[in-house]
């Protein structure tokens, strides 16, 4: 089965801060973040040492953290892809 990237960076709806956007992954649709680095002006050195982040959080992921799903290229970018997570912040308040 074939897997693609629908990984629109200029809608409105899809930047979620710095350098990540919301996209999908075909034909399941599957919620995904894309995060991108100009290879044009970054080695891929940055990207890399978030990928090792992951890799080492492992155990962690789906949990706070999203899962690490592939590195690679996307256009000009050097490029990562996780798991949208659906985050619920807590405030708790101390008297």
């Amino acid at each position: 089965m074939d897997v693609f990237l629908d990984f629109k960076p200029w809608l409105r709806k899809n930047p979620r801060g710095g350098r990540a956007w919301s996209a999908h992954l075909s034909p399941e649709k599957t919620p995904v973040i894309v995060k991108c680095w100009d290879a044009y002006k970054n080695s891929e050195d940055p990207c890399n040492m978030e990928v090792g982040a992951y890799v080492t959080l492992q155990e962690l992921s789906g949990v706070g953290i999203p899962k690490f799903i592939v590195v690679g290229r996307v256009g000009f970018c050097h490029a990562i892809v996780l798991q949208d997570l659906d985050v619920t912040f807590l405030y708790i308040f101390i008297c």
